[in-house]
């Protein structure tokens, strides 16, 4: 159903597990009346927290049935489907979809044939699942899925959140590297990035900046999500700006429904840096309760040309990435899935920017591996109605070096020499989670514990250290959902941390993260209608890069001289935060069955002892400057903003957007703080004919100007003007598993540099995607 319009509610399931077990379910006391079908699936859905798709098509214009008793899931919906000819049929992950009755059992679809709902042996009515999620859209949880993922036909990270508030994936070189921004606060240990539950530390620094070697490709998604703020601290220490969870393809999306074989092929090319790709997975299973994935993507990209037609020298790259997966369900009461992958990619350049040759004299090969190993198990106890475990695993270990390949006019170095960063994590998660009523409340209940340990080996000429990282901590969480207006989310995490480098003084602490959201439903919780507020407290333990050693270099171009001077990060101490957040928001139905997701937001982040690269002296002599710098807690810091998500969906027709404007400072010094993003938006209009087949849209963004300020001026320094640029998007849906998938980015060719960019972006750029599932 990839390219089909969907009506759909939601439940978050990125850690937690969909239990099949019809005895497990907790039935509810419902009285909906006769009305449209969408609106009574939408309300039926929430009631039982259990993610629903509806293609629209089906639903649309059609009534549903009065829907009353104390029912189970299962027997809800068939009661809201008596008549319409339609069935409800279980997919992976935890959802159910509606589908015409034909497709579930064979049969022609007739109103008269429809299975009692209480039937065991008809396979028509999947058993009931629960769904319990540690974090729930209700705490700001920002989903992306499939559809959009193909829309955006995405090449680097950044793109895949071009029309997501307040989240900014700043672009390194090669195109890969990359460094989340959330809200203003960006950086490794600040935004934790992890890929089917497995955490990815490594940390590429050079002259103060950051990113991070992750490779994903875009084809094996399934879907994002972002967890903005600190609210996220019941995962731990790094989530002070956030946190972003990618999860891919398994084998049940291709060998459910009785198929034993299935899997997608997908092939691209784009016009700017003649680059193209090729991305393949198969699934099987291989009995009753093991399914397998093997999948396999190479691409492979020219440097580009910006707007004004020069080359971005060395900003290509060569990938080629693995992904394997097996699951495993030993009785209905488990389910365990292990997940490999592994990333080989290279380019030219140096850690942070493409144009090495011209900013650096020099010309650097690097070449990164990327491994990573998870496991996940979740049981469901069957004597205690609501009483789930999880537990998973994992294990990664990334290897980066740099190689100089050629330096000219004086630059330092000798061909052949290198940096290498070695970096491998260890850690993992496990909990129990309750759902029971009390009180005349409904609480889902977590307590547990999570943790990561990370080693780095250095070999260079740098001031990056090696040793190791250690950050674990226990946590208890309550979702409590008073009524039918209100729902309470405290929670709290203890949380340690012990930081030791090989050579010198390290840093460790602990601190108790409490946090609690309060959400209002002002016309009932099946409206969809909701006033979210939330106050959390987030920590980030400084970082093995954090903890820098004495360092001089010096450079010599162009007849100047520049000695860098480092000083050592003695009693770097962990930066706090205070986050503060309102937000309205709405999910569900409209008239007519159109489908509308509105957010509307302001946040507040008060950070304390706040990290930053602090320039202590820079003068210049004659033809000689020599910066001193140094990473220091240096205070008290604010950042405030505004974000705005919304997603509209008339079925014909389609529309989409996002705004977010933020401002921040030190309070010390009222500096501006360069972390904060300029103010951004999107919007983007799009229309679906030939019965759904053909989608075309177009697509604005807005980046507004900015100019850089303080103590990293010297160090990544430019401002950057704003710009707007267009782009065009469309497909045609050959059948429902296949697809020609086109995007034209910058359609005007404009010439622009997004803020704290060195190099300028792409101009003009043709995109043409293939997609099949078989």
């Amino acid at each position: 159903m990839g390219m089909a319009s969907l009506l759909a509610v939601t439940v978050p399931t990125m850690y937690t597990p969909a239990f099949a077990s019809q005895e497990q379910a907790t039935a509810q006391a419902l009285d909906i009346p006769a009305g449209p079908l969408d609106k009574t699936l939408f309300a039926i859905a929430r009631r039982y927290e259990i993610d629903l798709l509806a293609p629209r098509d089906l639903v649309k214009g059609k009534q549903a049935h009065k829907v009353e008793r104390a029912l189970t899931f299962a027997d809800a919906v068939a009661q809201a489907l008596e008549g319409s000819g339609l069935d409800v049929s279980r997919r992976p992950g935890g959802q159910y979809l509606v589908v015409r009755r034909e497709n579930v059992s064979g049969k022609p679809a007739n109103e008269n044939d429809a299975p009692p709902p209480d039937s065991d042996s008809d396979g028509d009515f999947a058993e009931e699942i629960i769904v319990l999620g540690i974090i729930s859209e209700t705490e700001g949880a920002i989903r992306i899925g499939g559809e959009e993922i193909q829309r955006n036909l995405a090449t680097t990270i950044d793109e895949l959140f071009r029309n997501t508030a307040a989240v900014e994936a700043i672009q390194g070189p090669g195109r890969q590297f990359f460094d989340f921004n959330l809200r203003g606060t960006e950086g490794a240990n600040s935004v934790v990035i992890s890929i089917d539950g497995a955490e990815k530390n490594l940390v590429t620094t050079k002259h103060g900046t950051t990113f991070n070697p992750v490779f994903i490709v875009p084809e094996f998604l399934k879907q994002v999500t972002l967890i903005r703020g600190p609210v996220s601290n019941t995962f731990g220490t790094g989530s002070i700006g956030g946190r972003v969870q990618f999860e891919t393809i398994d084998p049940n999306d291709f060998v459910d429904g009785g198929n034993d074989f299935g899997g997608m092929f997908a092939a691209g090319a784009e016009s700017n840096g003649n680059g193209y790709y090729g991305s393949f997975a198969g699934a099987a299973s291989v009995n009753d309760t093991i399914s397998i994935l093997g999948g396999v993507s190479y691409r492979e990209y020219d440097s580009y040309e910006d707007g004004g037609g020069e080359e971005v020298l060395n900003s290509g790259n060569e990938t080629l990435a693995v992904l394997g997966k097996v699951q495993w369900q030993p009785s209905t009461n488990v389910d365990v899935e292990a997940t490999y992958q592994r990333a080989e990619f290279n380019y030219i350049g140096s850690n942070i920017f493409a144009q090495s040759n011209i900013r650096q004299d020099a010309d650097f090969e690097n070449d990164v591996v990327d491994n990573s190993l998870s496991l996940a198990v979740d049981y469901k106890v069957e004597s205690i109605k609501g009483l789930i475990f999880h537990a998973d695993t994992f294990y990664t270990d990334t290897k980066h070096v740099e190689t100089l390949l050629e330096n000219r006019r004086g630059a330092g170095g000798d061909p052949g020499e290198f940096d290498a960063r070695d970096i491998k994590s260890i850690g993992g998660k496990a909990y129990a989670g309750y759902r029971f009523n009390a009180a005349g409340m409904s609480h889902d209940l977590y307590v547990g514990a999570s943790g990561v340990k990370d080693d780095l080996e250095f070999v260079g000429d740098s001031s990056d250290v090696s040793g190791t990282r250690a950050s674990y901590g226990f946590f208890v969480q309550d979702r409590v959902k008073i009524g039918d207006y209100i729902t309470l989310i405290p929670g709290l995490r203890y949380e340690l941390f012990d930081l030791k480098r090989d050579n010198g003084p390290g840093s460790e602490g602990d601190f108790f993260l409490p946090k609690i959201t309060a959400a209002v439903s002002p016309l009932g919780r099946d409206s969809g209608l909701e006033l979210v507020g939330s106050f959390s407290k987030g920590l980030t333990a400084p970082r093995l890069s954090n903890l820098t050693v004495d360092l001089t270099t010096e450079r010599t171009r162009r007849g100047s001289t520049t000695v860098n001077v480092i000083l050592a990060s003695d009693n770097i101490q962990a930066e706090l935060s205070n986050s503060y957040e309102l937000a309205l928001r709405y999910r569900g139905a409209l008239f007519g069955g159109d489908f509308l997701r509105a957010s509307v937001g302001v946040f507040r982040n008060d950070f304390s002892n706040r990290i930053e690269n602090v320039i202590l002296d820079s003068r210049t002599e004659g033809n000689v400057t020599t910066i001193t710098q140094q990473l220091q807690n240096i205070g008290e810091a604010r950042i405030e903003g505004i974000e705005v998500d919304f997603r509209y969906d008339a079925g014909t027709y389609f529309a989409g957007g996002q705004f977010s404007a933020s401002d921040g400072e030190r309070k010390d010094t009222d500096v501006p703080l360069n972390s904060v993003r300029p103010v951004r938006g999107s919007l983007f209009l799009g229309v679906r004919l030939l019965d759904q087949k053909l989608e075309l849209g177009t697509e604005m963004e807005s980046f507004g100007s900015q100019t850089e300020f303080g103590e990293n001026q010297n160090v990544v320094g430019d401002s950057s003007e704003g710009a707007t640029i267009f782009n065009l998007f469309g497909a045609y849906r050959f059948s429902s598993r296949t697809a020609l998938t086109t995007r034209i980015n910058n359609v005007t060719d404009r010439l622009y540099r997004r803020f704290d960019q060195i190099d300028n972006s792409i101009g003009l750029n043709a995109r043409l995607a293939l997609n099949i599932v078989f």
